[in-house]
């Protein structure tokens, strides 16, 4: 008889049913508090420790990685973006993968250095098509429109900030000559 009750209370009541076990977990905040702040939290831990902007004091790094993922998940437009972002991410993911194990199938080892920067440059194209697909679906494109067009100054210093960092990429990972003895030799890049 208290078998019988058990299992009527177990099966009867779906606690043991996998998407019961979801549903609490949703309704009890894990994918919408929870998670998105580990996930914050571990991000900006992890960019400070390798940054060491801040110096090495674990204890300061994880204070304001406390207090930032507090207040990322404080935000409701934020948490709603996050949710998208990341279903996208798993789906660009899943195109990424399915790319190079074709890459990895069709490839030989004299075309790798070739099939390297055209993975790499379909990789940014799906990071820019999952960025694009997210804040359409979070419903930011519009208001991203209208802080690019009503501060003209902000195009201008994204415009001035890409001509820069593509003058640093090219003085860091242009080959260089050097003289040895009397003829000069071309190096590789840094």
């Amino acid at each position: 008889m208290v078998l019988e009750f058990l299992i009527q209370y177990w099966y009867g009541y779906g606690f043991l049913d996998f998407r019961n076990v979801l549903d609490m977990w949703r309704s009890a905040g894990l994918f919408d508090v929870v998670l998105p702040f580990i996930l914050i939290f571990a991000i900006v831990f992890a960019v400070l420790e390798k940054s060491r902007i801040l110096g090495q004091n674990k204890a300061v790094h994880a204070i304001i990685s406390l207090v930032l993922g507090f207040f990322a998940v404080s935000i409701p437009w934020f948490n709603n973006f996050f949710a998208v972002l990341f279903s996208n991410a798993a789906l660009g993911f899943s195109i990424l993968l399915v790319v190079v194990l074709f890459l990895g199938f069709f490839i030989t080892e004299n075309q790798q250095v070739w099939w390297k920067w055209v993975g790499g440059i379909f990789a940014v194209g799906v990071f820019f098509w999952v960025l694009s697909r997210s804040l359409q679906q979070a419903q930011l494109t519009e208001s991203i429109y209208f802080w690019f067009s009503h501060n003209p100054a902000i195009g201008s210093a994204l415009l001035y900030g890409l001509v820069i960092i593509i003058i640093l990429a090219a003085v860091i990972f242009a080959p260089t000559w050097t003289r040895s003895g009397e003829k000069y030799e071309l190096t590789k890049a840094r």
